[in-house]
């Protein structure tokens, strides 16, 4: 399936350069630039927006004020992805399985995420 481009909301930490987001279980997955990531095995797919506007909406609805927090600064990178066939966020927990049917509008569901530049 071919890529498509997007934005992805991470946290970086400013002594250490890494880029981190949650998964939908809570794990944190860790991104480096231009470098894909997939979803860990026992959770996915990721997400990411589908428009800049999206991703600045969403943060600023849970995360209004400053995007600094406890040396966490968050930002929005664009991205490349490859779309899923899953229609919602789920982890295995223990012996079930834990679906999100609740996701903002515009957000996009991946198999995988390449981190691009820098945008906000």
């Amino acid at each position: 399936m071919k890529q498509r481009k997007g934005f992805k909301i991470v946290i970086n930490y400013f002594e250490s350069g890494q880029r981190q987001s949650c998964c939908s279980d809570g794990e944190i997955t860790s991104y480096q630039l231009n470098r894909t990531t997939r979803p860990h095995p026992n959770c996915g797919p990721l997400a990411v927006f589908v428009s800049i506007k999206k991703a600045k909406e969403f943060l600023k609805k849970h995360f209004p004020g400053t995007v600094w927090c406890f040396g966490w600064a968050r930002h929005i990178h664009r991205c490349n992805y490859r779309p899923s066939k899953h229609t919602s966020l789920w982890s295995v927990k223990g012996r079930g399985c834990i679906a999100s049917e609740t996701l903002p509008r515009g957000t996009a569901l991946a198999d995988s995420v390449t981190l691009k530049e820098r945008v906000a």
